[in-house]
C-alpha cells in the first residue's frame, strides 16, 4: 500500500490539515484523498457553509480530538477546508488519521 502524504502544516499553537467536504451524503465517513493528498469527508449536511459543525463532530468522533481544539480557520463557505488542530504535531495527526482510516 502506498504510504499516505496527508497535507499537514504545523503552526506556532498546532497543525492544520487540508479537508475537502463533499456535503448530502448517506452518511458522514472518510472518503479518501485527492490527487494532492488532501483528505476527502462526506457529511450528511446539506450544505457546504452548515457542514462546518458536522464536520468538527465528525473529526472529533474519529480522531479523539475534543471540538475545542479545532476550528476551521479557512474555507468556511467553500468545499476545501483547513482545519486547524490546538496543541497537536502533524505527526500526531497522521497517526490518529491513520487509525481513523
Amino acid at each position: 500500500m502506498k504510504k499516505r502524504a496527508f497535507n499537514f502544516t504545523d503552526g506556532k499553537t498546532g497543525a492544520c490539515l487540508a479537508v475537502r467536504v463533499i456535503v448530502r451524503a448517506a452518511n458522514d465517513h472518510f472518503a479518501g484523498t485527492t490527487e494532492d493528498d488532501v483528505v476527502k469527508v462526506r457529511l450528511a449536511s446539506p450544505s457546504v457553509t452548515a457542514a462546518n459543525a458536522a464536520l468538527m463532530i465528525f473529526l472529533s468522533k474519529q480522531l479523539g480530538i475534543g471540538v475545542t481544539k479545532m476550528e476551521v480557520v479557512a474555507g468556511k463557505n467553500k468545499a476545501h477546508k483547513l482545519v486547524s488542530f490546538d496543541g497537536f504535531t502533524s505527526a500526531e495527526l497522521e497517526q490518529r488519521l491513520l487509525a481513523a482510516i
